[in-house]
């Protein structure tokens, strides 16, 4: 699986970007959840993303033909961004 990591000291925040195309069966999107469950830990947020919620994540990225989307999180939250695609 393809991530890319962003992770601000100064601005306290993450960011982390996932390829869709990184996403071949469930057990892919079980880690990417973990991932972003270790990183909301960071900043005592507990996200309680499920595998239905990343799955229609995932499909509206794929609807809009973007090639990646990224999780920002902050003390505030976490916000989904499409790609630029």
């Amino acid at each position: 699986m393809l991530v890319d990591i962003d992770f601000n000291k100064e601005e306290e925040t993450a960011e982390l970007t996932f390829q869709v195309e990184s996403f071949k069966d469930e057990r892919d999107a079980k880690l990417a959840i973990a991932i972003v469950t270790t990183f909301c830990g960071d900043f005592a947020l507990d996200p309680e993303l499920e595998t239905e919620e990343f799955a229609d994540i995932l499909e509206q990225v794929k609807s809009k033909d973007k090639t990646k989307f990224t999780f920002l999180i902050n003390e505030d939250g976490i916000e989904v961004e499409l790609g630029e695609d």
